[in-house]
Order: C-alpha cells, then sequence, then structure tokens
C-alpha cells in the first residue's frame, strides 16, 4: 500500500498543476464571443417564450439542446450570467472529462493508472486548450467526450455488473447527447456497435446477452438521433453541414495529420501556438522546421497506434473481457474520426482540429489500459521517452501562466456599438454574427440593447439570419429606427458581386437616414420595420427565397469618396519591407507620411488595412504627435482600422507611426504586422 501511494505522487501534484492552469490559461485564451454568448441569450428567450419558440428557433446540427443547453440553464439559474462564469464552464467541462476518463481506467484498471490518465489529460498543450483543440471552450466537442465518458463508464458498469439500471441509464445518456451533438455517432456510437459485435464470439452466458442489447441499443441511438427523437423535438436546422459526402483530398489528409501535432506535441522546444503564423510568414526556414517537427511527431502517434491495435491480437494482456471491449472502442473511436475527417473532408482547414478531439482522450487512455507490468520492456521504455517528452513540451508551452500574462481580448467592438446605441437612443441593430459580435452585445448589454445577428451569403447575394437565430427576432416596430452595423474585421468585408459589403448594405436595405464611422465601425441608421430581408421572415418556411429587386444601384463613393494613396505613390512607408506585403521583421516601430489632400479640411480621416503574421492578436499602438490616439488588437485576418486625425491649417502632411507592443515578456514580435494598403477620404470625408 505505500508503494502504490508514493507511486500516485506524481500523477497527483501533475493534476494539481493541470487544473491550476486550465483555470488560469482560460482567461488568456479565450473570452465571451457569439457562440458563448448566445446560451444566457437563447435560455432566457426559451423560458419567456415557452414552447413555440423552441419549435421556430434555428438551431445548427449540433444544437446541444441536453448535453448543454439544459445543464448551462441550469447553472445560469442559480449562478446569474456573468462572463467569468461562462469562460470557467469551458475549463469545468475540461476537468470532468479528464476526472471520467480517469475514473475509467481506475475501473478497469488501477488507481495508480487512472490517476496517470487524468493528469495525462489535465497536461494539454497551450495550442489544444485555445484555437487549436478548443479543449478549454465552453461550447465544443469537448463537452460532448464530457457525456460520451460517461456513458461508456455506465456502459462498462452495466457489462460488468450485468445491471439493467446502468444499461437503461446509458442508453438515455447516448441517445440524448447523440441527438444534441451528431458527432457523438461515429465516435462513441458505431465504435460500441462493432465493439459489441466483435465480443458476441468472444463472450459467452449472460455477459454475451448484453454484448448483444448493445449492439440494438447503438442502433436505436442512431436512429433517435437521426430522426429528432423519434420525430418528438424537430430541430429546425438552417446551413445543415457534416460529414455528408465523399470528398477526398491531399487537403484534408495534410491538415488531419497536422491536427494531431496540436495535441501531441513531442518536440519540448517548439512551441505549435506560433504554429499558423508561420504558415502565413514569409519565412521558409521556420516555416521547413514546423512541417518536419509535424511530420515527426505525425509519425511517433503512428507508431503509438499501431502498438495499440498489435496489443489487440496478444489476448492474454486483457484478462478481463471488459478492457479488451473498452480498448477496441477507443481505438475504432480514433481511426473512425481520423478516416471520416479525411475521406469526408473533415478537416480541412488547421482552425477544424476541434472535431478530432476525441482523439487526444482515447488515445491516453488506450494508452493507460494496457497492462504495464506484462508489456514487452523494450516497448515500455519507448512509451516512459514518449511520455516525458509530451509533459515536457505540453508544460513549457503553457509557461506564461506563471507570468500572469494580460487577457488578450479581440478589438472590442461591443463596446463601441452599446455606445453608439446609447447615443443615438437605438434599441435595434443587426450586423454580421462574428465580426459584430452580435450575441455578446445582446447580453453585454443586459438585453437592454437587442443585436440579432445577420450573415451575408452568397447564394442569394444577400444578408440572411443565421444559425442560433429566431424568425420573432427580425421585426423592429414602425416607430423605432434601427441600424445595420458593419464591422471591418474579417470575412463580412467579402461581399460578392458587390465591390465590398458596405455597397451590399446599400443595396439590400437602400440608403440610410446617415451613416456614421467609428474606428472599425460603420453604422447605416435607418427606419421603420422594412427590412427588405432576402426571403419571408413572417411564415414558419425559411427556406424559400424571395426575389429582390433594387430601385438602383448605390455606390459606397456616393456616400464617402476616397484615394487609395499607396496606389498613386503618394505615400511612404518607413519601417516596412514594402516589397514584401509589409511584414515587419525586426523594427517595433513603423511609420505612415500621408499628404494632406484637402488644406481647408481640420481632420484627415483614412482607412489602414492591417494583419497580424502570428495565430495569436498582436497590440498595435498608433501615436500621432507624441500621442497614442488608437489602441488596436490586430487578427490575423485582414483587418480594416478607421482613423480620425486633426490637422493644422495649411499643413501639408502628417507621419502616423505605429508600435507593436511586446504583451509577452522578452518576446519580439515574430513576422509582426503586414500593411496593404492605406485609403484617405477625399475632402476630409
Amino acid at each position: 500500500m505505500e508503494k502504490v501511494k508514493k507511486s500516485s505522487i506524481l500523477p497527483i501534484i501533475l493534476i494539481i498543476y493541470g487544473v491550476f492552469v486550465a483555470y488560469r490559461e482560460v482567461f488568456s485564451l479565450w473570452k465571451v464571443d457569439s457562440d458563448i454568448a448566445v446560451f444566457p441569450v437563447m435560455i432566457r428567450y426559451f423560458l419567456t417564450e415557452g414552447w413555440s419558440a423552441l419549435k421556430t428557433f434555428h438551431f445548427p446540427i449540433d444544437n446541444w439542446f441536453f448535453s448543454i443547453i439544459i445543464p448551462y440553464g441550469i447553472v445560469f439559474h442559480f449562478f446569474g450570467e456573468q462572463s467569468t462564469l461562462l469562460l470557467v464552464l469551458g475549463a469545468v467541462v475540461f476537468c470532468l472529462t479528464a476526472f471520467f476518463a480517469g475514473l475509467l481506467v481506475f475501473k478497469l484498471s488501477s488507481l495508480n493508472q487512472g490517476l496517470w490518465c487524468g493528469a495525462l489529460i489535465l497536461a494539454a498543450p497551450q495550442i489544444a486548450l485555445g484555437r487549436g483543440g478548443f479543449l478549454l471552450y465552453s461550447v465544443a466537442h469537448n463537452a460532448s467526450m464530457l457525456w460520451g465518458l460517461f456513458g461508456v463508464l455506465l456502459c462498462l458498469l452495466s457489462i460488468r455488473k450485468q445491471n439493467i439500471f446502468f444499461l437503461i441509464l446509458s442508453g438515455v445518456v447516448f441517445s440524448l447527447s447523440s441527438f444534441s451533438d451528431p458527432w457523438m455517432l461515429p465516435v462513441f456510437v458505431l465504435p460500441i456497435i462493432i465493439s459489441s459485435f466483435i465480443m458476441f464470439f468472444l463472450e459467452s452466458g449472460r455477459k454475451r446477452l448484453f454484448y448483444t442489447v448493445w449492439f440494438f441499443i447503438g442502433l436505436f441511438v442512431i436512429i433517435f438521433s437521426e430522426t429528432h427523437c423519434l420525430g418528438l423535438f424537430p430541430i429546425s436546422a438552417i446551413y445543415k453541414k457534416g460529414f455528408t459526402s465523399v470528398n477526398l483530398s491531399w487537403k484534408s489528409i495534410i491538415f488531419t495529420s497536422a491536427s494531431v501535432s496540436y495535441y501531441f506535441n513531442f518536440i519540448p522546444l517548439l512551441n505549435f501556438n506560433n504554429f499558423y503564423g508561420v504558415l502565413l510568414s514569409e519565412e521558409k526556414r521556420n516555416a521547413l522546421l514546423y512541417y518536419i517537427a509535424m511530420v515527426v511527431n505525425f509519425l511517433i502517434f503512428f507508431f503509438i497506434i499501431y502498438t495499440l491495435i498489435k496489443s489487440i491480437k496478444r489476448k492474454y494482456l486483457f484478462p478481463e473481457r471488459e478492457n479488451l471491449f473498452t480498448f477496441m472502442l477507443f481505438i475504432l473511436s480514433i481511426l473512425g474520426i481520423f478516416s471520416a475527417s479525411v475521406v469526408f473532408k473533415g478537416v480541412n482547414n488547421i482552425r477544424l482540429a476541434r472535431y478530432i478531439v476525441n482523439i487526444y482522450y482515447a488515445l491516453i487512455i488506450c494508452v493507460c489500459l494496457l497492462p504495464w507490468k506484462s508489456m514487452d520492456p523494450s516497448i515500455r521504455k519507448k512509451f516512459y521517452a514518449l511520455g516525458f517528452l509530451f509533459l515536457s513540451a505540453s508544460i513549457l508551452s503553457n509557461k506564461s501562466v506563471w507570468k500572469g500574462p494580460a487577457l488578450l481580448s479581440s478589438f472590442d467592438v461591443e463596446n463601441e456599438v452599446i455606445s453608439f446605441l446609447n447615443n443615438e437612443q437605438i434599441q435595434y441593430a443587426y450586423g454580421d454574427y462574428w465580426g459584430l459580435e452580435a450575441h455578446t452585445i445582446t447580453w453585454k448589454s443586459h438585453y437592454e440593447k437587442v443585436v440579432r445577428p445577420l450573415l451575408y451569403t452568397m447564394d442569394y447575394h444577400g444578408f440572411l439570419p443565421t444559425i442560433w437565430t429566431s424568425p420573432n427576432w427580425y421585426h423592429v416596430p414602425s416607430s423605432q429606427k434601427w441600424v445595420f452595423v458593419l464591422t471591418n474585421l474579417g470575412d463580412d468585408r467579402v461581399c460578392p458581386p458587390y465591390p465590398s459589403c458596405r455597397e451590399a448594405v446599400l443595396n439590400q436595405f437602400g440608403s440610410p437616414l446617415y451613416i456614421k464611422q467609428k474606428h472599425q465601425v460603420t453604422f447605416f441608421v435607418y427606419a421603420g420595420n422594412k427590412m427588405n430581408l432576402p426571403y419571408d421572415i413572417n411564415v414558419e418556411n425559411w427556406k424559400k427565397p424571395l426575389s429582390i429587386s433594387y430601385d438602383s444601384v448605390l455606390s459606397w463613393k456616393d456616400f464617402y469618396p476616397e484615394i487609395e494613396l499607396n496606389g498613386n505613390n503618394l505615400i511612404s512607408v518607413d519601417g516596412w519591407e514594402w516589397a514584401k506585403h509589409g511584414v515587419v521583421t525586426t523594427e517595433e516601430y513603423a511609420t505612415v507620411y500621408v499628404p494632406v489632400l484637402d488644406r481647408s479640411s481640420t481632420l484627415v480621416r483614412m482607412w489602414v488595412h492591417l494583419s497580424s503574421n502570428k495565430m495569436d492578436q498582436l497590440p498595435v499602438d498608433v501615436l500621432y504627435r507624441g500621442k497614442v490616439v488608437a489602441q488596436w488588437v490586430v487578427p490575423s485576418h485582414e483587418s480594416i482600422y478607421y482613423l480620425e486625425l486633426p490637422i493644422e491649417p495649411g499643413q501639408n502632411n502628417l507621419d502616423c507611426q505605429f508600435h507593436i507592443l511586446n504583451y509577452r515578456a522578452k518576446q519580439k514580435p515574430i513576422n509582426g504586422i503586414r500593411m496593404y494598403r492605406v485609403k484617405v477620404l477625399d475632402h476630409g470625408g
């Protein structure tokens, strides 16, 4: 007993460390965005409007109704909707998932192996906790993993104890969680069906009967999920996307394989937090280094999978058949989601690694389930070495938590919009789901301001309501003004066939009462309840498109004439290498010299196109006349910033200085900022 206690000290220390890191990192890596804020907004709406609201609400295919909405609703009822709570829920889900994984291994093996399972899971790399794997995000497939592992634990207990109650309860858990997130079907349900079928031929007696029952329970869960609770709870899903058609491509193979490095990095001195930025950079040497590391990590991952599959053949390694059943289940889960991702183009972008999050948990569980005492000593030593490298790399990637990094949030468009709505005495606004963070503003303003998302859809050449919305949200009282808010962030600037999204707004909603601009936001103010959406929002059939006819084609230049300065060689830039698209290499300062076009004006109004060359957002201070006039947090995609600078009568030109902040101690900018172009509004706007 004393030996067991001593051997458990290290994993217990790592578990404590992992919980601490999860709590610290959740505030460093995440903020309350639209995908999180929609849940308190939606739950409040359901409680107010009742069953009718549920029937007309537009959920995505992963509706999270039973797995997140109901549990979170209970939490909000007792503890409120504070931003701290919304973020901490992600850390709680992650820690609980690690707990159930460790408990599962403990039930099948030993306390020590269960502790190591929990410790290894909690020792996730920073990129896996953040925007690579979304392990700390409040609303992701990590929540489905929690319910899935809980269901597997109940399934195991039902077979081992031959208990009908556990069997029924586990079936209910899988049915409701699979309805909430169909991702559960290939990750848990199909592996259970196949494993039960195999165990039917290996077992005998009453346990054989239980495996037969589980085979049919798995089939029932698939039917239950695909028929929306046997037709009892129809979900109105729009923009339904998923693994629906075969689409094998080299891109899927590369990105799915590359995603493994987000979860399993065995090279301690290489931090994959910068991987996305390196892909965008001009430094081919650094990019090659990451590609080599990615291949090495994947080969190690492949070696572990091969060793695990090979161990199944040695039945004497699994004296308990339940161990073999669970082991096969998680191996099939890994192979199933990896194959589906490659064949059906599930991960065709490095940011979609969250869809294979089950690989992270399943691989660690399988490794911890191995009978270490009877294992080949040479294999055991290799696994020990890989475990040490994994822990070292993960701990080093999270070292920033010990320095207490400041919370780095995106451009605070929410406060800008709330301030504008307050000043103009407007209650209703519409805009982009992500760029505007529409749901976040509604929640952040304590529901005093109602901001609903609209998304530009190329098939309709217009703005449509998105998922996580209700048709009842798109009505404005005729006596009130409303505003369309266009941000200069991300893809909402691209609205073909229009030259820009500004023309798309003007031609869909018509000439506004007036237009105002502030920093990164353009406000189009309208009056009345006629919004001219591309389909009738007053009927239940949301999929029916309506033809749109515009009285005239409006141009942005009718409202704001502008001149692109760098195109006419009227701008000079110091500190940027202009031939390389304005990439900062070593300088922390760069100065832009702009001529004054209208000397009678007291202001120069300009657009500045910037992007960060890192996956992380990069802070930039804008200095004019020795003072900070703007503070921007530049994301990795091209963003447009609006700037107003005062000038003196007769002034011929002005210089504007950009300062890249080092928000982490002693860390210089890695490829810093790209400047694409500068546009100055003609005649002072």
